[in-house]
């Protein structure tokens, strides 16, 4: 009795995101049930949720798997431990596992999602980027395939006379590495209407390819606008069988507004040696940031 008590208590606290109080509750649990899986499935959740770079929660994981028998979050446990081993560095076990438990779950949006993650890793870019389109479904990512666009999608279809708008999506640095592709689209003979977040304006417009830039600000809702295809940015390179070896690579694709080049040289003064400029957090709004920003102590070293 005192162990469902405990149960129920460590589920409402996951539901509240009150992770600390949910593992105090599943670690009595687990000491008091080593074979009860779905709480050692639990509490490798709640410590990944807690610290995602501990790899902690791979122990707990390991322990839902078990014996490998069936119980209903025995791909979720695969899954789990996938993305552990990922943070640790452990790329071709983490692979293994997202596999099993896509094989246990074929259409698990979120396995397949993290194990393209991990095959662009290890720079399988062909079989990376084509699962990549996962993250539209996958609840580990924050990409949507917005709704309206049901036969508009550009998956390669003959650009000529017609106008392609390609959506930004993710972060600043995504824009600006998969901006490369632009210049391609243009080839292709079509239009090309560039839509991207306030930030990003000044810097993607500077591009001849583009004919037509939109900031999110103007047109959130797209209404009244005439395009044949749209495309998310990064899908680019799934269109294109990208390989390692035939990624645009043009040097120079993108420059700075030359006003603002001027004034910041007129801030700077005179450059008499090597300049080097630290990006040392990222959007705090991201929900990885923590685990990509740059700590005081480096900067200090």
């Amino acid at each position: 009795e005192d162990v469902l008590t405990d149960s129920k208590l460590a589920t409402t606290y996951m539901e509240l995101d009150r992770f600390q109080d949910a593992i105090e509750k599943l670690e009595i649990i687990c000491e008091k049930k080593p074979f009860w899986r779905t709480a050692w499935y639990q509490l490798g959740m709640c410590q990944y949720s807690l610290d995602k770079l501990s790899g902690e929660s791979i122990a707990a994981f390991t322990h839902a798997i078990g014996d490998n028998t069936y119980f209903e979050n025995l791909a979720n446990a695969y899954c789990g431990r996938a993305l552990s081993l990922q943070h640790q560095g452990n790329w071709q076990l983490a692979e293994s596992d997202f596999s099993e438990s896509i094989r246990l779950q074929p259409n698990f949006a979120n396995a397949h999602f993290g194990r393209s993650m991990i095959r662009l890793k290890m720079g399988n870019y062909v079989e990376g980027f084509s699962e990549y389109n996962w993250r539209f479904e996958a609840t580990e990512s924050d990409v949507g395939l917005n709704l309206g666009w049901e036969g508009k999608y550009w998956q390669g279809q003959d650009l000529r006379g017609k106008t392609l708008l390609i959506e930004h999506e993710q972060g600043l640095g995504d824009a600006i590495q998969f901006a490369r592709y632009l210049p391609r689209i243009k080839q292709l003979g079509g239009k090309i209407i560039f839509r991207c977040g306030p930030p990003l304006f000044r810097l993607i417009e500077q591009l001849d390819s583009v004919d037509l830039m939109l900031s999110r600000r103007e047109s959130d809702n797209r209404t009244g606008l005439e395009y044949d295809y749209v495309v998310h940015l990064i899908s680019l390179s799934n269109v294109f069988g990208t390989t390692i070896d035939t990624i645009p690579a043009k040097q120079g694709y993108l420059h700075a507004d030359p006003l603002l080049g001027k004034a910041w040289r007129d801030k700077l003064g005179a450059k008499n040696g090597l300049r080097v400029g630290l990006v040392w957090s990222g959007n705090p709004d991201q929900g990885d940031n923590a685990t990509l920003d740059i700590t005081k102590q480096y900067i200090l070293l």
